[in-house]
């Protein structure tokens, strides 16, 4: 039998069912894990990691932060941040777009900045 034909004879093997059903399960678990994810409160700025700046998402505002290669700008609206201008040349940290759950990060390597949205949904080592 060629490949590609399907015969009518032919039935799903239950191992065919069970991979079905555990795909259907996984995207349905990463779908509802996405759309309750707890969103964040605050973000943290860390530049060398150290800690430099604590922003509360709450509150409409523009930030400025110097980098290892000049400033880098904050925007927070809506409880959402995101960056709107840095002095690196690829500007990977400005794609990443928005972030506002607890755990996103957006990460500036040439300006060595870490911007962590703070929330309860997420552990940390300490009180893990």
């Amino acid at each position: 039998m060629p490949l590609g034909k399907w015969e009518p004879d032919q039935r799903l093997r239950a191992a065919d069912l069970i991979f079905i059903i555990l795909m259907v399960t996984i995207v349905l678990f990463m779908f509802y894990r996405g759309i309750t994810a707890d969103t964040g409160r605050y973000a943290l700025v860390y530049f060398r990691n150290e800690h430099i700046l604590k922003i509360d998402l709450s509150k409409n505002k523009y930030y400025t932060v110097k980098g290892a290669l000049g400033d880098l700008r904050i925007t927070v609206n809506d409880g959402k941040l995101r960056i709107i201008e840095t002095e690196c040349r690829d500007k990977i940290c400005i794609h990443r777009g928005d972030i506002f759950r607890a755990g996103e990060r957006i990460i500036c390597v040439p300006n060595e900045i870490l911007i962590r949205i703070d929330g309860k949904g997420e552990v940390d080592a300490i009180s893990g």
